[in-house]
């Protein structure tokens, strides 16, 4: 999914979805798939807003993939607040290098 976006400057994303990951505002992580609000990193100074239409679309690729993570290759990125914003968090990483955990990550 590619998105152009506008702030005052114009970005491009070629973002993919990234494991079958889940942010929710929880007390205890239900699965290994959950991340919650609270222990998310969230990086608001790289936020940049979208339209009406292209929040509609990646909230559709959100669902079709399952996932509510993104990744340009190297940064993960997700939908909070009316835009796209850079998080990090260390089940993104983990599920990166540890090939049993994403195996019961993308166990669906």
């Amino acid at each position: 999914m590619i998105l152009n976006t506008r702030k005052t400057i114009k970005r491009k994303y070629d973002l993919k979805p990234y494991g079958h990951f889940n942010i929710k505002i929880v007390k205890r992580e239900m699965s290994v798939r959950t991340i919650r609000v609270i222990n998310l990193d969230i990086i608001g100074a790289d936020k940049m807003p979208l339209t009406p239409v292209q929040e509609k679309k990646f909230i559709k690729e959100m669902k079709k993939y399952k996932t509510d993570v993104f990744t340009d290759g190297t940064k993960y990125y997700t939908l909070f607040g009316g835009g796209i914003v850079r998080i990090n968090h260390y089940k993104l990483d983990e599920y990166k290098y540890n090939e049993g955990f994403r195996i019961q990550v993308d166990n669906i």
